[in-house]
């Protein structure tokens, strides 16, 4: 059994036979992948993900969207996506965390982020590692970070925040890496 297939091994370089191909849609085919459990999406130059999208791959539980240009998520992008623990969408241009995540992810990483909301975090109660290093943000989102009782991990470098609040840090009793 195989674990890893490379999307592009055999094929040739899609822009050679593809060369006018605006926009492609591979939705509701006969990609039947219910055992796929990672998916990479990474330096793409995706910029939008719509409603469902991952629908039929009900046993992933990494998806990387790393490395593209999605300012936003649709509400119901990650819908059907329970076991979905590793969500990677660094270097995207978001500028707020998407509130289409699901509530059982454990890692997640984000960019370009202005702010973090209170009630931004509150579906990832399940959430282990959170990296907010290099975004735009001013403050420690103290009361967003409050709701993730299970967070071990959390990186806040090259940001712009100048103080670190008394209480920034007393709700995350599991916190050992920061």
């Amino acid at each position: 059994m195989r674990k890893r297939t490379s999307a592009n091994k055999g094929v040739r370089n899609s822009s050679y036979w593809l060369p006018a191909v605006a926009e492609a849609t591979l939705m509701k085919n006969n990609f039947r992948m219910k055992f796929l459990r990672t998916r990479y999406l990474s330096d793409n130059n995706i910029t939008k993900l719509e409603n469902s999208a991952f629908l039929n791959l009900s046993n992933l539980v990494e998806l990387n969207l790393a490395h593209n240009n999605i300012s936003k998520f649709s509400s119901n992008v990650f819908i059907g996506l329970s076991k979905l623990r590793s969500l990677s969408i660094q270097n995207n241009i978001l500028t707020e965390i998407p509130n289409s995540c699901t509530g059982t992810v454990e890692h997640l990483d984000v960019n370009q982020l202005q702010s973090v909301p209170r009630g931004s975090l509150k579906s990832l109660r399940r959430l282990q590692k959170l990296w907010l290093n290099g975004n735009q943000l001013r403050e420690i989102p103290s009361q967003a970070l409050s709701q993730l009782p299970e967070l071990e991990a959390l990186d806040l470098g090259e940001n712009k925040i100048h103080t670190v609040p008394d209480y920034a840090f007393q709700n995350l009793t599991k916190l050992v890496i920061l």
